[in-house]
């Protein structure tokens, strides 16, 4: 038996061979990855026999063949830290060489990008010379790629090193050395979970069984037409394992990509307890028959979501240590120190757990404003001493790193930055036990760290000159983030109860149950594809031309073919779910744009690889669950009965009456008694308070700072004899009165937009009073700010006031003018003024009677009021529908309701008013109870006196 293959569409199909295949001397699982290891482990114990086996990835295959064949000097396989190191020198040397590169290899990701690309090319074992073959002349950018290239595997070569993906290359060359042909002939290989082989991957194994190796394949199939893969690789049929049945799948849709995570687990926990559309297809299996495929870039939103479901989780993936508590801690130090130590940011790094935590008193130093490494010395001078020696580790950790080092030293430092922190955090758990998990995952990196750093003591004879070079700046951060980019912690242990969750793909041996896939949308599947600027579909196909090489069709894919790798995938997921597979998706994206189905999902549909069973689906409008849909409360809120809740009750109480009196009213609240006595009272009589309203400012104080303005205003040109421009001195008073008067308005940056709109309206207002002041200055005899009124008297009550400006005229008359920052529209049918102007008249300033009035407000740079169609004229406004007798008229009736009301203490609501939307005491008075509704407050701006 040199060679078998056997395709499985079903995993458990392939567990059941795997279990069942006969005891054998030597034998030899080969598997991906780790997490493989895992699982194949756990299968291979069910078996009825214990035969002994060895479970091993590619590089390990190349240890083993090491050992039984002596060889003197085996390579050093690199890790990712490294490679990028390789990379960076190479890089360096060349430009220092002359060469010449595009400007965006000057990126921190052109290395990684080469790195990757150089990467395929070693896998598919194309030499440097078949790549400066295809480069056509001229082509700068193709001969530059083909110099490092080969540059990198001289560097390899001279340092007796391997890339990880050239380990099947150099095991190949070991099978030619004597003795090789024995190891063989004693190795029964398993090659368990692979589609396809890569080109070197390809030639081992080919070479291995024509040693005499006894080989088995077992390859995943998608049902895909015109699929290239190890049936096509090998010219071999293969044993089929799994039945053509298709796999059964359900539809999950969410409005946005938050309800599409809340809908997936809401129906989880709904199924639990025994509700919910899934309940009705399936009995409950427990949380250990369910796991999760999340993308990566998701996972935070994942954690809140299923926090809040209350769903215990095992995360079954290592994170990257850039996505750890320690890497979070340096790259905040690295960033704060660039940034010259600004405020928020290093407080932000201060407030972290293992610097100073719940000790740092962050409103304090925040009232400092300390900026700079001296600023933050003098600030943190009384603060505590552990505050003080974090500030001083970080600036020290960051100086290192500046100045720079070799890689070892890089990462040493980092070490001690961080050394001992995980444990000094740890007393914080018993008040913050969430930090637990925290901790786990920063010792986790910190053991990684100390890992990496006796790797490269171990090895760094190996890297010889590549190890001991210096970096800094910008190249020593840049090192440090491709280690921490390289580098995976474990999560931790599994504990039982928990439903799985997946960072993306898991190991091509997992299945479960019910297994859910998040985001299958078109964006995802098969999401953009892009032609690499180094490798790009030209230069692919001019490679595959060459009859040298001999690469068979599935290696270095065009985008074509990398669609087809995304479908294969994407079908392969699918196949997780051994009861069923849950699509679950999105109408929009997190930008609210609309979102398709993938049309993968259709095609598997339509080649009968899955059957869709059914969908659940809860747009934005179903946020809420229906008065009568199934819920989790207190976690999810029903939506009203609106029906129920809006009926009238069968007695209604109305509000209580206000025991309110006063002897004296002022004249500026009248309005308020107009359009609600209720509301009048609450405010003018009983001097309730309205509740602040939300944002920095404050309309109130603006309001009288600009009172305070247009008083300078007018006061200083009544003093010079009404001479020069109102506009100038307005421009010339805003900032000394406003900081007088309001000075957070001028200081605050957040507020410099409404300080803009408030210094512009003010300067049109002012411009368009100068234009009146041409018709007006020769009538008039006098100007008074801030006049107070004669009192008025109206039954027991007594009415005062203040007028904003009075101008007395030469023919006895007089003008009365409010200022409002506001539009002047609004005040057209205002009582105010007309009670002002029955107050002067009934004083001795009364003269001939009153001329006008006219409220000025800023925000349009109008005037409303009535005046005498003399001055109307000579303000270029019409008469209006009323005349002054007859708007005095309608004051006075008002100012004797106001009387009658106070001494009966009667004050009713009115609820047709149009205050009633933007009113602050609506659940005072009752309005909705006592009519029947729901009213929706509507947060507006509410002008001053």
């Amino acid at each position: 038996m040199p060679f078998e293959l056997y395709t499985y569409r079903r995993i458990g199909d392939l567990e059941r061979l795997l279990r069942a295949l006969p005891p054998a001397r030597g034998r030899t699982f080969l598997v991906a990855g780790s997490g493989d290891r895992e699982l194949l482990a756990g299968v291979l114990s069910e078996a009825d026999t214990s035969p002994q086996y060895q479970i091993r990835r590619w590089d390990e295959l190349y240890r083993f063949f090491c050992e039984e064949l002596d060889v003197a000097k085996p390579r050093v396989q690199i890790d990712p830290p490294d490679h990028w190191l390789l990379l960076w020198s190479i890089v360096r040397r060349y430009r220092e060489s002359g060469g010449v590169l595009p400007a965006g290899a000057q990126r921190r990701g052109f290395l990684t990008l080469l790195g990757s690309q150089i990467r395929e090319l070693i896998s598919e074992e194309v030499p440097p010379e078949s790549l400066a073959a295809v480069c056509e002349e001229g082509d700068q950018l193709g001969r530059a790629f083909v110099s490092l290239y080969r540059a990198y595997l001289e560097a390899l070569d001279r340092q007796g090193l391997s890339d990880s993906a050239g380990i099947t290359t150099e095991t190949r060359k070991l099978l030619d050395l004597p003795g090789a042909a024995d190891v063989c002939r004693a190795l029964d290989l398993v090659l368990v979970g692979f589609s396809s082989l890569t080109h070197s991957q390809l030639a081992l194994v080919r070479a291995l069984v024509g040693r005499g190796a006894a080989v088995r394949l077992c390859a995943p199939v998608a049902d895909l037409a015109g699929a290239y893969g190890a049936a096509q690789q090998f010219g071999v049929d293969g044993f089929a394992l799994s039945e053509r049945r298709p796999l059964r799948t359900m539809k999950i849709q969410g409005g946005d990509p938050r309800q599409e995570l809340e809908t997936a687990a809401r129906s989880l926990a709904l199924w639990e307890r025994g509700e919910g559309p899934l309940a009705e297809l399936w009995p409950w299996p427990g949380l250990e028959a369910v796991a999760f495929s999340v993308p990566r870039a998701r996972l935070a939103e994942a954690r809140e979501v299923f926090a809040r479901y209350g769903l215990p989780v095992f995360w079954d993936f290592r994170r990257a240590i850039s996505e750890t508590p320690l890497w979070q801690l340096s790259s905040a130090s690295l960033e704060a120190a660039e940034n010259g130590w600004q405020t928020e940011p290093t407080l932000r790094l201060l407030s972290q757990p293992w610097l100073c935590g719940f000790d740092l008193d962050v409103e304090k130093l925040r009232a400092f404003h300390p900026r700079g490494a001296k600023g933050w010395e003098k600030a943190l001078d009384g603060a505590d001493a552990s505050a003080r020696a974090a500030f001083g580790d970080c600036r020290r950790y960051a100086a290192k790193v500046r100045r720079g080092g070799t890689a070892l030293e890089l990462l040493t430092a980092l070490r001690a930055f961080a050394s001992g922190r995980a444990l000094a955090v740890s007393r914080l758990t018993v008040d913050a036990p969430e930090l637990d998990g925290q901790i786990a995952l920063f010792s986790e990196a910190l053991r990684e760290l100390d890992r990496k750093i006796l790797f490269i003591k171990e090895v760094v004879r190996d890297l010889g000159e590549f190890g001991s070079q210096k970096l800094s700046g910008a190249d020593a951060r840049a090192y440090l983030a491709a280690w921490a980019d390289g580098t995976t912690a474990a999560q931790g242990r599994r504990e039982a109860g928990c439903l799985t969750v997946f960072a993306g793909a898991p190991s091509p041996l997992f299945h479960v149950s019910y297994w859910f896939m998040i985001g299958t949308e078109a964006s995802q599947w098969p999401g953009g594809l892009r032609e690499s600027p180094l490798l790009d579909e030209a230069r692919k196909e001019r490679l595959h031309g060459l009859s040298s090489l001999g690469l068979d069709r599935s290696h270095l894919p065009l985008l074509s073919e990398q669609r087809r790798q995304r479908e294969f995938l994407f079908r392969r997921l699918i196949a997780c779910g051994d009861r069923c597979a849950f699509l679950c998706r999105s109408a929009v994206d997190a930008q609210e744009r609309p979102q398709e189905e993938s049309a993968l999902t259709a095609a598997a549909a339509a080649d009968r690889w899955i059957v869709i069973d059914g969908a659940v689906a809860r747009g934005l409008d179903r946020l809420l669950a229906a008065p009568q849909e199934a819920a989790l409360t207190p976690v999810e809120a029903r939506r009203p009965d609106f029906r129920a809740e809006n009926a009238l009750p069968d007695s209604r109480v109305p509000p209580g009456r206000l025991e309110a009196s006063a002897a004296d009213v002022r004249l500026s609240s009248v309005d308020d008694f107009a359009e609600c006595p209720y509301l009048f009272a609450l405010r003018a009589v009983l001097g309730y308070e309205e509740p602040p309203r939300e944002g920095e400012y404050d309309p109130l104080r603006g309001g009288a700072a600009m009172h305070a303005l247009w008083e300078r205003v007018w006061r200083e040109y009544a003093a010079s004899g009404c001479r020069g421009s109102i506009e100038e001195r307005t421009r010339r008073l805003f900032d000394e009165v406003v900081g007088e008067n309001y000075p957070s308005l001028l200081r605050s940056p957040s507020l410099q937009r409404v300080r803009s709109e408030l210094r512009g309206g003010a300067a049109r207002c002012a411009a368009k009073q100068d234009e009146w002041e041409a018709a007006l200055r020769p009538l008039r005899e006098e100007i008074l700010c801030e006049f107070d009124l004669p009192p008025l008297r109206r039954g027991a009550v007594a009415f005062s006031g203040r007028c904003d400006r009075l101008d007395r005229l030469k023919d006895g008359r007089f003008l009365l003018w409010d200022y409002k920052t506001g539009k002047s529209s609004a005040y057209g049918k205002a009582f105010q003024l007309g009670c002002y102007a029955l107050a002067v008249e009934g004083g001795a300033l009364g003269g001939d009677g009153c001329a006008g009035w006219g409220y000025v407000g800023q925000k349009d740079a109008a005037v409303s009021g009535c005046w005498d169609d003399d001055v109307a004229s000579l303000l270029n406004k019409r008469s209006g529908s009323k005349t002054l007798r007859e708007r005095k008229d309608g004051a006075g009736q008002l100012l004797s309701d106001i009387a009658l009301a106070m001494e009966a203490k009667r004050f009713p609501p009115r609820y047709e008013s149009k205050r009633c939307r933007v009113c602050a005491f609506a659940a005072v008075c009752r309005r909705g109870e006592m009519r029947g509704e729901l009213e929706e407050s509507e947060e507006e701006g509410v002008d001053d006196e």
